[in-house]
């Protein structure tokens, strides 16, 4: 049996606890991995003798400690461990995942020249139209694609970059220090969470209800000179964000902050 009485610094466990309590037993006792699903919430809500509110209350504070994630129609699932992420470090983007322990493929998704929209030309301060390399890759990390790497090169910086250059464990950071000299010193980015667009989510094979961490910003050189604007699409279920530095700057954004506001330099 999976109930049981018990206390809490001398009061009675609540009842979405004590299910809470019994999930966690569940999940050892049957020995569930991640990426396990969890029995139907039916199931649970009379096992533990529950109501579906308490029950879907227990599961929601689960999931928002990382134990469980929710996919919206496929069920309630063991989360993985989650990758660690460093933001606000310049440098190969695999040198911030894991601490570097954990190694990153690439897969060049597209490749082409365009016209610099508006919003990256303030970024990189160009001039609207200029022409521009687009780069938008997934990235694997831990056999399977977690993010989407998007990346705007200035093409009279890089006059000679090619999609070839950039597959398999390619970094772009690495190739524009070796043959442009452009040295990626310090980075500017801003933080928030989208609701995936549905060519991200079939790129990283998300179930509805799922969001990505977005990291926006730019690159810039030891001279202090822009030299990339990068859109980071982070799977929000797989990973876990450490902020470095001497000083958190936090940034006003619209309460709706979605795909039309952050990714319209795609348009």
């Amino acid at each position: 049996m999976f109930l049981r009485s018990n206390s809490e610094s001398g009061r009675t466990v609540t009842k979405y606890r004590r299910t809470m309590d019994l999930i966690l037993r569940l999940i050892d006792e049957q020995g569930l991995a991640p990426g396990d699903r969890l029995p139907p919430e039916p199931e649970l809500a009379q096992v533990a003798g529950v109501s579906m509110i308490t029950l879907r209350r227990a599961i929601s504070e689960l999931v928002a400690r990382g134990v469980l994630i929710r996919r919206q129609g496929r069920g309630t699932f063991v989360a993985r461990e989650r990758i660690l992420s460093r933001v606000a470090q310049p440098g190969p983007l695999r040198a911030g995942i894991n601490n570097g322990h954990l190694e990153l493929t690439s897969h060049v998704v597209r490749f082409e020249q365009i016209e610099c929209p508006g919003r990256v030309a303030r970024y990189l301060d160009i001039a609207v139209g200029s022409p521009c390399w687009e780069i938008v890759r997934t990235r694997g990390a831990g056999g399977m694609p977690s993010l989407i790497d998007r990346a705007i090169v200035p093409v009279s910086l890089a006059p000679l970059l090619r999609r070839a250059d950039l597959e398999g464990q390619a970094s772009l950071y690495q190739l524009l220090e070796a043959r442009y000299g452009l040295v990626d010193a310090r980075n500017e980015q801003v933080l928030s969470v989208v609701t995936p667009l549905d060519e991200e989510r079939a790129l990283l094979s998300l179930g509805d209800g799922s969001r990505l961490v977005a990291v926006e910003g730019t690159s810039y050189t030891t001279e202090n000179e822009p030299f990339a604007y990068f859109l980071l699409l982070f799977d929000a279920d797989r990973f876990a964000f450490r902020v470095d530095g001497e000083q958190a700057l936090v940034v006003p954004v619209p309460r709706e902050l979605n795909a039309a506001a952050v990714r319209d330099v795609f348009e």
